[in-house]
This record gives C-alpha cells, sequence and structure tokens, in this order.
C-alpha cells in the first residue's frame, strides 16, 4: 500500500516566509498528489506538529490549523508530533505497520527540518521511500534561499547512502500520472 505522508502544512508553519502564491501552489501540487494516492487505494496522513500549552502550535490555535486547501478528508488520518522526526515518539509506525505499508511519498514543510528529518527517518524504518520534488519548501534562511534548500535536499536524497532502496525524488505531475496509469 501507498501512503502519502504530508509534513506540517499548517497556517503558522507556511506563513513564515513563504508568501501565499508561492504556499498555494505547493498546496495544490500535494492536493493533486493526494487525489492520485486515494484513487489507487492508498491512504494520506497528516502530520501535525503540536506546541505545549501557550505554544502558537498548541492544539487549537489558528497556526495549529491545516491550510485551508489542505485539509484532512474523512478517511485521512493526522498524526501529531513534537520533533522534526514523524517518526519520533508518535502513532506514526504502528500505524503504517498495522496498514501493512511498504511505500510512502513525502511532501510538506519545512524541507531542511521536518521533511528532511521524517524522510531519514522512513528509510531508517525501512520504508521505500519518494519525496515530491516540487511538493516541499522552507523559509530562506540567512545561508541560503529557500529555492536552494529544496535543490540541495532534492540532489541530497537522490544520492543518500541507504539501508535498502534508493530515495526517488519526482515531481508532483509525474507522481500523479503514475499513480493514474496503476489505478
Amino acid at each position: 500500500m501507498i501512503v502519502l505522508l504530508i509534513v506540517d502544512m499548517q497556517c503558522g508553519m507556511v506563513s513564515n516566509g513563504v508568501s501565499p502564491t508561492e504556499r498555494d501552489v505547493i498546496a495544490a501540487r500535494i492536493h493533486g498528489v493526494a487525489e492520485s494516492v486515494r484513487a489507487v487505494g492508498g491512504r494520506v496522513v497528516f502530520i501535525r506538529h503540536e506546541g505545549p500549552a501557550g505554544d502558537s502550535y498548541a492544539p487549537g490555535n489558528a497556526d495549529w490549523e491545516f491550510v485551508p486547501s489542505l485539509t484532512p478528508l474523512a478517511d485521512d488520518h493526522v498524526v501529531a508530533k513534537t520533533t522534526c522526526d514523524a517518526f519520533y515518539d508518535t502513532t506514526l509506525n504502528h500505524l503504517l505497520t498495522a496498514w501493512g505499508v511498504d511505500e510512502l511519498i513525502i511532501c510538506g514543510w519545512a524541507t531542511d527540518f521536518c521533511v528532511d528529518t521524517t524522510v531519514r527517518a522512513a528509510v531508517s524504518h525501512n520504508y521505500s521511500v519518494t519525496v515530491v520534488s516540487d511538493g516541499h519548501t522552507a523559509a530562506d534562511r540567512p545561508h541560503l534561499s529557500a529555492v536552494r534548500i529544496v535543490e540541495h535536499h532534492n540532489a541530497v536524497w537522490t544520492d543518500l547512502l541507504t539501508p535498502g532502496r534508493a530515495i526517488r525524488v519526482a515531481a508532483a505531475n509525474a507522481l500523479a500520472e503514475e499513480l493514474g496509469r496503476i489505478g
């Protein structure tokens, strides 16, 4: 089974250094992949960063909410996390194991933190991983622009030495087309 992990596409995260236009473009790509995954009987899991009481990412706060164009459907699942790693001290691996998942597609926010950490953790849990090359982003950092961060991570992931299968990096439209042939 294929599962799409949508990492931290929350109002507070993506408003931190990403224009509304870029947010909407990335969200539309992710939405397209999600629809394709659902069409072939796959599952969609939204990963949500949760902060403690008083934090802007505490449950119920505006920053904690998912961006309006990417909200979970009734059959989707939401996994809460408190670190960059969506597997660490969460229900994610248990859920994936119960479903018999062997392939993950990963996208979301922020390329250089939560997406990268989750990609590497997924590989260490022996999942086949595909990253949506144009479905993740970050804010500009003092030392590197968001565009360069995305380019860098897409290149690193394709060359990363892994214990099993290599990490695949593919564009959203190519993934949707590929999944359409499966369905």
